[in-house]
C-alpha cells in the first residue's frame, strides 16, 4: 500500500499513461525542458550574431516546429516566458505579445 502512495501511477497500462494531462507525462515535460533549453542556446548565438527581429522569430519558429506536442499545451506559456526572460537577459531583441503568437506558427 506505501507503495503505491509513493508512485500513484504504479501499474498503470499505456493508454491510462496517455491519458494523464501533458504535466504528469513525463515525456512532454522533458521535452519542455530540451525545448527551452534550446531557446537559451540559440538566443545567445544569436544575441552573438546581431541577428534581427525577424531573423529571431524565425529561429524560435524552427525550433518549436520540431516540438508540437507543445504548441497546443498547458507548457506553451512557459516556452514564452522562456523566450521574454532570455531576451532580456541579453539585452537582446524584446519582442511584443504580436511576435511571441507568431513563433507558434507553423514554418
Amino acid at each position: 500500500m506505501a507503495s503505491q502512495l509513493s508512485e500513484p501511477w504504479a501499474g498503470e497500462g499505456e493508454k491510462a499513461i496517455a491519458k494523464r494531462p501533458a504535466w504528469q507525462n513525463e515525456e512532454v515535460f522533458g521535452k519542455v525542458e530540451e525545448l527551452a533549453q534550446q531557446i537559451r542556446i540559440s538566443i545567445s548565438e544569436a544575441c552573438q550574431k546581431g541577428y534581427e527581429r525577424r531573423d529571431l522569430i524565425f529561429l524560435i519558429q524552427l525550433l518549436i516546429k520540431d516540438f508540437s506536442a507543445i504548441k497546443g499545451s498547458q507548457f506553451r506559456r512557459a516556452i514564452d516566458n522562456v523566450i521574454t526572460s532570455e531576451s532580456a537577459k541579453y539585452g537582446f531583441i524584446n519582442l511584443s505579445a504580436v511576435e511571441l503568437e507568431e513563433v507558434w506558427k507553423e514554418v
